[in-house]
């Protein structure tokens, strides 16, 4: 057998040095102000464009919103939307709505078995609303993943899966997703070996004890600064801006859906191992099918970022 198959691509405490790294790389906000013309469009763009706390704390809370009550992954392609200085009203609208509709959010809770439940109706509401934004966006994002190199040999899967998500079929277009994310995942971690997937990701952040909270970013530093004891200031003026919104998205959503499946999950949690062990209790949806394209969008968006936290070789 291939040695190379059964070899870790990267170790603990490699991720750790190029964690650094990639801190290195996120735009800082000027020492001397100057009025900002262009902004980030996308993730990558935040390496090389400040973004300010501000419109951070906003994708933070909204990023936060819809994966808590409502078990979606934001949307982080909306911040192509708008290269204007009003880019924040556009790129975020979404996180700005949620903001201010908190309480009302809350206020839609019931009690459950001594947990907060979301108030179905709620939920239906925002489902529909993302089901939207995904079918309306989906030509754009299907010709955006087709010409990215990781799935250049991929084309004729993502013609079919577009084309089983606008006709309907949920349970196939599911089952097609899967093996490409596990695809860009051994690509990323330059490895052969078939038994290594998404969940791989979150085995080496788990190894180099890299918690969730400490990538995130803003309010979301200080936070974890207060729970750690460790410095809040030293935290924000290293923190991983959009970056870390994306990433820690991307970590939630694949330790979930790369998870064992357990009989107390959330009836609306997706799962491989429910998918490809052929869980009876469960009808895949069109809600699953879109929150599954947008994981998809987000793991490509996030591509730069890990080709530098996934490199086996110190980087610059």
């Amino acid at each position: 057998m291939d040695r190379n198959l059964n070899s870790s691509t990267i170790k603990p405490h490699e991720l750790v040095a190029n964690l650094e790294v990639l801190r290195g790389k996120i735009a800082r906000k000027p020492t001397n102000y100057t009025p900002q013309k262009d902004f980030p469009r996308s993730i990558y763009d935040s390496l090389s464009k400040y973004t300010p706390t501000s419109h951070v704390n906003l994708i933070l809370v909204g990023s936060d919103l819809f994966r808590e009550l409502f078990l979606w992954p934001f949307p982080f392609f909306v911040l192509s939307f708008s290269a204007s200085k009003y880019w924040l009203w556009t790129a975020a609208f979404p996180s700005v709505i949620w903001l201010y509709m908190r309480m009302w959010v809350v206020s839609l809770k019931r009690p459950s078995a001594g947990d907060a439940m979301v108030n179905p109706a709620a939920a239906k509401i925002i489902d529909e609303a993302m089901v939207k934004l995904v079918r309306l966006s989906c030509g754009k994002l299907f010709r955006r993943w087709k010409s990215t190199d990781i799935l250049s040999g991929h084309q004729q899967e993502l013609d079919e899966i577009r084309a089983v998500y606008l006709n309907g079929y949920w349970y196939p277009c599911i089952t097609a997703i899967f093996p490409l994310l596990d695809h860009i995942c051994r690509k990323l971690l330059k490895t052969e070996n078939l038994r290594k997937g998404v969940g791989q990701i979150n085995k080496v952040f788990q190894d180099a004890n890299i918690c969730l909270e400490s990538l995130r970013p803003g309010a979301g530093a200080w936070d974890f600064a207060k729970k750690s004891g460790a410095n809040a200031q030293d935290l924000s003026d290293k923190d991983l801006r959009l970056v870390g919104v994306a990433l820690e998205s991307f970590l939630h959503f694949a330790g979930a859906y790369y998870g064992h499946a357990t009989s107390d999950q959330d009836a609306r949690a997706l799962n491989r191992h429910a998918v490809l062990h052929g869980q009876r209790d469960r009808v895949w949806t069109r809600e699953d099918a879109s929150r599954l394209l947008l994981f998809l969008d987000l793991m490509l968006i996030l591509i730069p970022v890990f080709e530098i936290l996934l490199a086996s070789e110190p980087q610059e």
